[in-house]
């Protein structure tokens, strides 16, 4: 019904103001003024929206890449595993915060494109509006034009992304060089009380001297 009331034109107003949401998004503003009306209308149609609620996991780090997702209302964190991208020194399930995705984003559309699995995981901030867009028809029935400047986005953001991690990572190395665990510091206080227990020995040892040939 949703699809007849688009390509009929008559746009209700809840899809006449979807229709405005996508035009005000930087991907389809880019391609709008070469892409036919009916291309747009079939987007309208395709993604389809989704709730999620505060704290709930969109999609898991390696994951398969079964949509990709474009956030109407709220935000979400994107999270990496950094053992998994390369970089050493980090405990397996360390998980390491790199940016607040919000409204108008796109996310998981590089690895829907490039058919390998989820290189992040995101999870709601809030109650979160989200338009999903399954991998088939992103591959299948987006025009080559979307999908130049999705790709073009993508290597953009990609690039953003890694300096983020590298600059994320470097700050963790050198805090974690000047902090201590809890175990270290335990050990730490009970050798300084060892320290200070003898230090008083000794010198109790030595007055008790002093008295004697007094």
């Amino acid at each position: 019904e949703e699809y007849q009331n688009i390509v009929g034109g008559g746009l209700s107003k809840a899809l006449e103001e979807k229709r405005n949401f996508f035009k005000s998004v930087s991907i389809f503003q880019q391609t709008e003024k070469n892409m036919q009306s009916t291309h747009l209308q079939n987007l309208i149609y395709f993604f389809q929206p989704k709730t999620y609620l505060k704290d709930e996991v969109v999609y898991r780090e390696g994951d398969k890449a079964t949509h990709c997702f474009l956030i109407k209302e709220g935000y979400c964190n994107l999270f990496i595993t950094p053992r998994s991208h390369g970089y050493t020194g980090f405990k397996p399930s360390k998980e390491l915060f790199v940016s607040v995705l919000g409204s108008k984003a796109l996310f998981g559309e590089e690895e829907v494109l490039a058919q390998v699995p989820m290189k992040s995981t995101v999870i709601a901030g809030t109650t979160t509006e989200i338009y999903t867009l399954e991998a088939q028809i992103l591959e299948e029935k987006i025009p080559k034009l979307i999908i130049d400047q999705i790709l073009l986005e993508a290597k953009m953001k990609q690039e953003y992304q890694r300096e983020r991690i590298e600059s994320l990572l470097q700050a963790e190395e050198v805090h974690s060089k000047f902090r201590m665990k809890p175990n270290s510091l335990v050990a730490h206080a009970k050798s300084s009380q060892r320290v200070e227990a003898r230090r008083k020995s000794e010198a109790s040892r030595e007055k008790e001297g002093k008295k004697e040939f007094a």
